[in-house]
């Protein structure tokens, strides 16, 4: 008799209702089984599930009465056991089965789960749990459904204590199949294929369940799922309430799942939460000396994540590594720059080397092996470092003749070449101490500014330890591109003046298009640069100057006493080389508007200020003081004085045909300065502290 598979939910759930009423429809059971091993739909495996569980609940205690008289009961408790078991199967397979719903599988988890905790009567069924905790991690499921299992039962004390135990039986199964005899190709292979899904699927339950345990207080901790009987005819207390058996079992889980080989995503995971999630658990931690040396001694990125752990136990538990140095030694290189794990790693290798008992020889190795890495080392790597070697010097004062050794000397084979062997494993063999940390200086010419900003802390004596401090190897050890780009990004600049002008410029040329002609205002102030030829005979004479041009005003009422055009004072910075006092004047003029660019001044090596301001008041122009060495420049004062050392300028006013006004230089022996004021108008004020104001020679007019 092949029983119908039952597809739709109304009908499902009608027949589990018909089961649940009367034991006169206990052949429902078997279309709901057909149904619950052959769909896929989640209403209909949910709603089969139920009532099924519902229906073996009730009936649990019957079929353990099961006989083999032929009477009716007999008969009906043998069906019952067989049915039975056939429905733990199903559950099962809806929890192996990587296509089965989420909440299917749920329904499976939590229906399996309420069996065993009644078949028993008082405590946990752990044959029935342990098919569930095979059918969890080491089949093709999901691993959906072991976070939904953590979530729901990890904060059971008995749960946990099976689960260990279990999985504890299902390591030691997978290593003796590991150590049994060798089969063909396909055998071996299917052989690594489950060894590997078991150890994925267990990391994640064993770290989920430690993880969980974190958030529960003690009185929470301490809940069954299954409670023990209590009371005088009692039997004694199961296992699972002692804490030292909980934390037994819970080692015995770890170092049997340690001795299989794991795959790589497992074995990383491990070994990063080794320190805070499985040394906790052990009673005696060097127990995991075997499994951390042999990590450390694969090299690799498996060794610097291993070196966490390992430095616990040599720090805190006793262990003994005599060739720790040499191992953490050989893990410095380029890629370790680049690594996942280089913050912790960089962190626990300056705590290693803090230790002020460390031989010279070896601080000097691991600060001249830093110091060779910065050279190919992105910028974060150069900060990381300086850092490095700065905290070196200031530990171990022995080390700075690295530092200070004068070149030439005993210990170098020949100028210009470094006794430092970068192959070399040994670091009482790599010559360290024979060499200099010339890869530290050529930090100061870094393309990064931060970096030859931070090679500056190095100049100072770190062996005054009082007058320095230690730097924070963490600030630097998670740097990147990015984090440098913020930095630069986020950095507060000294604000600097700059042009003004009411519109915003358009062109950096005034053109000389006739197009362009009626365009002459949109531009503001400011119509673009032009090239003027210096005037004078010194050095620079004849070559061609950088000028800016103003807008030349057509306005009638430019020569009027009452109105100006420029409000600004002109100023020009100090310039020149020592020994220069070579000094220029301007002329401040009631009511006139000088403008540039074919009006105003024309200085050698220099732009003249713009001229004063309001109405009556004769506003004084400063010009800074060039020249070059050597020289010196007499200002001469006062209205209408002609000659000036050391400055020829003319004047011209193109305004309503003016007469040509300007002021003869009498020339000088010395040489004319090349470099213009800096700026004009309100900046010098702030900026030319040491600029002397001094009464300017005025113009003469004619």
């Amino acid at each position: 008799m092949v029983a119908h598979v039952v597809d739709d939910p109304g009908v499902t759930a009608r027949l589990g209702t018909e089961l649940l009423t009367s034991r006169a429809n206990a052949n429902h059971a078997v279309a709901l089984l057909a149904t619950l091993a052959a769909s896929t739909k989640e209403t209909v495996l949910c709603e089969a599930a139920r009532s099924l569980q519902v229906f073996f609940l009730s009936c649990i205690g019957e079929k353990e009465t099961a006989t083999q008289e032929d009477d009716a009961d007999g008969l009906f408790a043998r069906w019952l056991k067989l049915r039975y078991k056939a429905f733990v199967k199903s559950l099962r397979g809806l929890l192996e089965k990587d296509t089965i719903p989420l909440a299917a599988q749920k329904a499976a988890l939590d229906a399996l789960l309420e069996l065993a905790r009644a078949e028993k009567g008082h405590g946990l069924n752990n044959d029935l749990f342990m098919e569930v905790v095979t059918s969890l991690i080491s089949t093709a499921g999901t691993a959906d459904i072991l976070a939904v299992t953590i979530k729901s039962y990890a904060q059971y004390a008995d749960i946990r204590y099976f689960l260990y135990s279990n999985i504890q039986k299902l390591a030691d199964r997978h290593h003796t199949h590991i150590a049994g005899p060798k089969g063909n190709a396909a055998e071996e292979e299917a052989k690594t294929i489950s060894l590997h899904r078991f150890a994925r699927h267990a990391t994640t339950l064993l770290f989920g369940i430690a993880s969980e345990l974190k958030t529960l207080d003690n009185e929470t901790a301490m809940q069954a799922w299954a409670p023990a009987e209590v009371g005088p005819s009692a039997p004694a207390a199961p296992r699972w309430t002692d804490p030292k058996k909980r934390k037994r079992v819970a080692a015995d889980c770890w170092l049997a799942m340690l001795k299989l080989p794991l795959p790589v995503d497992a074995y990383k995971k491990v070994l990063v939460k080794l320190r805070g999630t499985i040394l906790p658990l052990m009673p005696n931690p060097v127990l995991l000396s075997d499994f951390l040396t042999d990590s450390y001694n694969l090299g690799g990125v498996v060794s610097v994540m291993s070196l966490d752990g390992l430095y616990t136990l040599i720090t805190q538990h006793g262990l003994e590594y005599p060739d720790f140095y040499n191992k953490l030694y050989a893990l410095l290189e380029p890629s370790i720059f680049v690594a996942k794990y280089r913050a912790r790693f960089f962190e626990l290798v300056d705590l290693c080397l803090r230790s002020p008992l460390l031989p010279a020889y070896l601080a000097a190795a691991f600060a001249k092996r830093m110091s060779r890495l910065a050279l190919s080392a992105p910028p974060a790597g150069c900060a990381l470092v300086i850092a490095f070697v700065h905290n070196l010097l200031r530990r171990h004062p022995s080390i700075n003749v690295l530092v200070h050794r004068a070149p030439g000397g005993e210990e170098r084979e020949a100028d210009g070449e470094d006794p430092f062997l970068p192959e070399e494993k040994d670091t009482a063999k790599c010559n360290a101490l024979k060499s200099s940390l010339w890869e530290i200086e050529t930090l100061r010419h870094h393309y990064c500014p931060s970096v030859s900003r931070f090679v500056a802390s190095l100049e100072k004596d770190l062996t005054v330890r009082q007058k320095t401090a230690e730097v924070s190897i963490a600030d630097f050890s998670s740097g990147s591109y990015s984090t440098l780009l913020q930095e630069e990004a986020g950095r507060r600049l000294k604000k600097v003046s700059l042009a003004f002008y009411s519109s915003t410029p358009d062109a950096l040329f005034a053109s000389s298009s006739p197009d362009a002609a009626g365009d002459a205002d949109i531009s503001g102030e400011f119509k673009g640069w032009a090239f003027k030829k210096q005037r004078g005979e010194g050095k620079n004479a004849g070559d061609l100057a950088f000028v800016g041009e103003e807008n030349d005003s057509d306005d009638p009422d430019d020569d009027d006493d009452d109105e100006e055009d420029d409000d600004d004072e002109g100023e020009e910075g100090e310039e020149g080389e020592e020994g220069e006092e070579g000094e220029e004047g301007e002329e401040g003029e009631e009511g006139e508007d000088d403008d540039e660019g074919g009006e105003g001044y024309e200085e050698e090596g220099g732009e003249g200020g713009e001229e004063g301001e309001d109405d009556d008041d004769d506003e004084e122009g400063e010009e800074g003081e060039e020249g070059d060495e050597g020289e010196e420049g007499d200002e001469e004062e006062g209205e209408g004085e002609e000659g000036e050392e050391g400055v020829e300028y003319e004047e011209e006013d193109d305004d309503d045909d003016d007469d040509e006004e300007g002021g003869e230089e009498e020339e000088g022996e010395e040489e004319e300065g090349d470099e213009e004021g800096d700026e004009e108008g309100d900046e010098d004020d702030e900026d030319d502290d040491e600029e002397e104001d001094e009464p300017a020679p005025k113009k003469s007019k004619h």
